[in-house]
């Protein structure tokens, strides 16, 4: 059993407008703004990359991936 799936086939050209407009607005947000969302969301990231934290706000909006901390 596969913990995630991503669609299957080609991307249509509305689907790549959407990704395009969701990089634009990640790329504007500040840093702090993204932590807080995805503190909200129960994701705690404490690395000081922000690329990083960049990209797991991306595929947590572009996938709706929910990411658990496992105790």
């Amino acid at each position: 059993h596969n913990p995630f799936s991503m669609p299957q086939g080609n991307l249509s050209d509305k689907d790549f407008k959407d990704i395009q407009v969701k990089l634009k607005e990640i790329r504007n947000k500040k840093s702090g703004e993204i932590k807080s969302e995805l503190e909200k969301k129960g994701v705690k990231v404490s690395g000081k990359s922000n690329r990083l934290l960049r990209d797991i706000y991306l595929y947590s909006k572009l996938s709706n991936i929910n990411i658990t901390h496992e105790k």
